[in-house]
């Protein structure tokens, strides 16, 4: 089946999957505050041997230009002065300097002043995408992916992979700047070399996988074998930056999909579901996420490898609402699977934690679980919706039929209605105990009439289908399963009296 059938598409469904928990704002703005932190003690170690061939520099520039020396020395100790702000570039640091610290990067004789001009230059693109766009415009990127290919100096390799990855992670044009002039190949290679660079190598790895528009799968996925060996490392960081980059390359279709499952990173991914820092988890549990919007084969694979317990202990109350989110999210792709994948979701116990979910959390994360019970409904046998009754799902279903989310509402009223269709009277029984026909009848009073609708300045368009679906829906159970009510099909187009059980809110 689709992964969202009834009331919107599979590709809705899948889409979601990418945007919603703590999708990709949230989690771009915690990797920007690591790679902050990083950036400055990476300045810091850098700054000691700066200070040491800051006189043979300044003599090496201004042999060529003697009467800048005043203002070049005034820059350059500005510069190395500064921690966090970076003065702004003017037309002799564009037309003079910067040019001349591109052309120490290709001085293989003068290491020192290879290192110094990687330094100053990365500084000066760090400022700000203007002062980035400057270093580009000057021909940084050629030199970075020669020394990263021919140098072996430990120190130049360093400053050169964070210069790269600093560049790649301003913009997806930039990135793709980087991997146009063959950065890739040679960053891969020194995973070998440089085992004590692998935190510098996975973050700039990271920045050239991710950004939107995303990155042309073809160009970095020879990436896998490394970011598979990354992710198996003792380091956090490196394992957190690794776990986002697949995060980044698994948001695609179902081929792209596939390569991030044969590139054998599933079992390892589960596993992390345990890490005791969420800043793993995290990038684990999304990657897994999006890998479960494939297909029915790929959803397997991953089931295979024992997500589901995994998933179940993160939908405990002590873990962070964002963590919760992204584990339904999850569950509900496997439930939108085959009825075998809805079975195993069954016999992992999840039903029960989605149930106090819908009755205990926030409106967020009680939407995430209707739509996994929601699935499993659409898609499991007899036997599964059964049990779905019997593990408190009717009265979830009911109690949240409040919500002031018409999405959340609708999709609450199709799961009810599937479970009706199966279980029968006994379900009908369930929905009248906990107040749930009241309910459904209130949701009749919903407005549906275009003259009024056409009135309103604050309702739009979708407002008014989600509104008009609700009514049907609530109308549909009504007539099928409780005909001693004698609705007419002339109702359907005269709700009761206009007015709404609640405040909408859109979403």
């Amino acid at each position: 089946m689709s992964e969202r059938t009834g009331s919107g598409s599979g590709s809705d469904r899948t889409k979601r999957s990418n945007t919603s928990g703590v999708e990709p704002h949230e989690s771009r703005r915690r990797k920007e505050e690591n790679l902050i932190g990083v950036r400055r003690q990476k300045r810091a170690r850098l700054r000691y041997p700066t200070l040491t061939a800051i006189p043979k520099l300044l003599q090496s520039l201004c042999s060529e230009y003697p009467a800048l020396e005043s203002q070049i020395t005034s820059h350059l100790n500005t510069l190395l002065a500064l921690d966090d702000q970076i003065p702004l570039i003017d037309d002799v640091l564009k037309d003079v300097v910067l040019p001349r610290f591109v052309k120490f990067l290709d001085d293989e004789k003068e290491p020192q002043f290879q290192l110094e001009a990687l330094w100053v230059l990365t500084n000066f693109a760090e400022a700000s995408s203007k002062h980035t766009k400057v270093v580009l415009e000057v021909g940084v990127i050629p030199r970075i992916v020669s020394i990263l290919k021919y140098n072996s100096e430990v120190e130049i390799l360093e400053q050169a992979i964070y210069a790269l990855g600093l560049i790649a992670d301003y913009s997806p044009s930039y990135r793709d700047r980087a991997l146009s002039n063959g950065s890739l190949r040679p960053l891969l290679s020194l995973v070998e070399s440089l085992p004590g660079s692998s935190m510098l190598i996975a973050r700039t790895l990271c920045s050239l996988v991710q950004g939107k528009p995303p990155v042309n799968f073809q160009r970095v996925k020879n990436a896998l074998p490394v970011l598979q060996k990354l992710i198996h490392t003792a380091n956090e960081e490196v394992v957190s930056d690794a776990c986002w980059a697949l995060y980044h390359l698994s948001e695609g279709p179902e081929d792209q999909i596939q390569a991030i499952i044969e590139a054998g990173v599933c079992p390892k991914l589960v596993e992390l579901l345990q890490h005791s820092s969420v800043a793993v988890i995290s990038p684990a549990l999304q990657t897994l996420g999006n890998i479960v919007t494939g297909d029915n084969a790929q959803k397997q694979i991953v089931v295979d490898n024992q997500v589901l317990p995994g998933l179940y202990q993160l939908l405990m109350r002590g873990n962070r609402k964002s963590i919760r989110i992204e584990a339904c999210l999850a569950i509900s792709n496997i439930t939108s699977g085959n009825e075998a994948q809805i079975e195993a979701v069954l016999k992992a116990n999840i039903i029960p934690q989605l149930v106090q979910i819908l009755q205990q959390d926030e409106l967020d994360i009680k939407s995430e679980a209707a739509w996994a019970i929601y699935n499993a409904t659409a898609g499991g046998s007899h036997d599964n919706i059964r049990l779905l009754a019997d593990q408190g799902c009717i009265k979830a279903l009911c109690d949240i039929l409040t919500c002031p989310d018409l999405t959340v509402v609708s999709v609450s009223l199709e799961g009810l209605e599937n479970i009706l269709k199966v279980v029968g009277e006994a379900a009908k029984e369930m929905v009248c105990g906990c107040e749930g026909l009241d309910k459904i009848q209130n949701l009749l009073t919903l407005t549906m009439e275009c003259d009024e609708n056409e009135d309103d300045e604050n309702e739009d368009e979708n407002e008014h289908e989600e509104k008009l679906e609700v009514f049907e829906i609530a109308h549909r159970i009504l007539k099928t399963f409780w005909p001693e009510l004698g609705l007419e099909e002339n109702e359907l187009e005269n709700p009761l009296d206009g007015s709404l059980p609640f405040e909408v809110t859109n979403t």
